[in-house]
């Protein structure tokens, strides 16, 4: 289902706020913000945004809540990403489980000990942050 809005329409709708603050060769670490919730971002690397491998490119997108069928979770994903589909934000704690998704989480620590940075408590982060949503927003992605 393509959405359309019109400008006026993306004025009035919520944003959600993913600043990219730290570009590895193995993964992103980002910083989202809506409101006065925050919490960071396990992204995979900036690889020209090719399929599985890449973090999305910056940009400004529509995106909505819906109910992952392979996950049995609410997930947050992205419509119309370049190239790509089922981008979503969702659980998960390292970037080996990112097929170019983003993983919203409380702190970045390396958990299994291979020198990339992983994310903890990505499943409270997720169900708080999808609380405060509308059914559908907007993601700036910087």
């Amino acid at each position: 289902m393509k959405f359309i809005y019109t400008n006026l329409e993306r004025l009035k709708m919520k944003k959600i706020k993913i600043k990219r603050i730290h570009k590895r060769d193995d993964c992103t670490l980002s910083v989202l913000m809506f409101k006065d919730f925050m919490c960071k971002v396990l992204e995979l690397p900036d690889l020209d945004n090719q399929r599985n491998i890449s973090c999305i490119p910056e940009g400004l997108y529509k995106a909505k809540k819906r109910m992952s069928p392979g996950k049995g979770y609410k997930v947050i994903e992205y419509i119309d990403v370049p190239n790509r589909t089922y981008i979503q934000l969702h659980y998960g704690n390292y970037t080996r489980q990112i097929l170019g998704c983003q993983l919203p989480g409380e702190d970045f620590i390396d958990l299994d000990g291979d020198s990339i940075p992983d994310i903890t408590n990505t499943k409270a982060t997720l169900d708080e942050l999808l609380s405060m949503l509308p059914s559908t927003f907007m993601i700036e992605v910087s």
